[in-house]
């Protein structure tokens, strides 16, 4: 009698603790929920708009082949406003997403709250966060001109950005780098870089990241958002082409380590006015046709995939980034059969 009592508490125990993440489908994929991710990959693109992976998708020889966007397990739209503007800059609802409020002034007090990476490392998380960015206002630098240094504390904080300061990176060199400080690109200069946004992505993440059990990496790029600004439909559909090589970089990597979250958000995004038929779309591919696009959205994509992908289905407010994120961090419930008890 007492075995059999045993076996049932134990049987009991062992649907209790698998019910802490179950697997179920999304998005015809089988997926695990309620899983903290231990990686965490974060892509912000400013200009980008999910129309434009038409250009990524057509390139192909055959619209059988799938970009990587496709294989992103969850797919949703936040809405651009905060309490002082609608469809704010791009660096303003990027500091909307990391620290998760609408209370966006532009102004230093801004940076008195606590953003996501500090967040994660009180949990054991080490963050760095890469920026390819090309106005200095907009960088997270600009914290240490207000004197808020607190703000990046916790993280490294790489910039494609000419040569400046005490501190260097190549993506060619292996170093130690410390929490608190910021390093600048060796092979970037007054015209531009010669290392490209994926070459460093790769040396850091094969070096820095490597072995890492915790941590997060952000990474920022306006790139995309000037060449629209600009109408240049060439340089358009190349940096499209190294967002696709990008973003497949991390979708392959998520392959291979199931507690990895990779989220990819966007600000400011441009909806292009495409063609409707083949020889209108020859044209415009080739950038005879002039480029046309009227203000930035109100609602910008989000693509994710990974632990803790499902947070991001569907329509919500940028400021509810941070949340989303943390969710599965905050919130374990346990099942028994399927049926929530905590």
């Amino acid at each position: 009698m007492k075995t059999s009592c045993h076996i049932f508490v134990l049987t009991i125990i062992f649907f209790i603790c698998q019910g802490c993440s179950h697997y179920a489908r999304i998005n015809l994929k089988e997926h695990e929920f309620e899983q903290a991710p231990k990686k965490i990959v974060w892509l912000h693109f400013a200009g980008l708009d999910e129309e434009h992976i038409s250009l990524l998708k057509f390139f192909y020889k055959s619209t059988k082949l799938k970009t990587s966007f496709e294989q992103s397990t969850c797919f949703g739209k936040m809405w651009r406003y905060n309490l002082y503007k609608l469809r704010p800059d791009h660096y303003s609802s990027f500091l909307s997403q990391a620290l998760g409020t609408q209370n966006i002034t532009k102004k230093c007090q801004d940076y008195d709250r606590t953003p996501l990476w500090g967040r994660l490392f009180y949990a054991g998380y080490r963050t760095g966060i890469l920026e390819k960015i090309s106005r200095p206002k907009a960088s997270l630098i600009h914290s240490t001109e207000c004197k808020k240094e607190s703000f990046l504390k916790d993280v490294v904080l790489w910039r494609m950005w000419p040569k400046k300061g005490h501190h260097f990176f190549h993506a060619q060199e292996s170093g130690f780098f410390e929490e608190g400080k910021t390093y600048y690109d060796k092979s970037c200069q007054k015209k531009g870089c010669f290392n490209s946004l994926l070459i460093n992505i790769r040396a850091i993440m094969e070096g820095h990241f490597k072995g890492k059990q915790k941590f997060a990496f952000i990474i920022r790029d306006d790139t995309l958002a000037r060449y629209l600004v600009r109408k240049k439909m060439n340089k358009i559909k190349s940096y499209l082409l190294e967002i696709e090589k990008m973003f497949e970089y991390f979708v392959n990597l998520e392959k291979e380590h199931s507690d990895m979250l990779v989220l990819l958000t966007t600000s400011e995004p441009r909806p292009l006015e495409l063609p409707t038929r083949g020889r209108q779309w020859r044209d415009f591919v080739r950038g005879k046709d002039r480029l046309i696009y009227r203000k930035s959205s109100v609602l910008s994509p989000v693509w994710a995939l990974g632990a803790g992908a499902e947070n991001y289905c569907g329509l919500y407010e940028e400021a509810e980034v941070l949340n989303r994120t943390l969710n599965n961090f905050t919130k374990k419930r346990l099942h028994f059969f399927g049926i929530p008890i905590m």
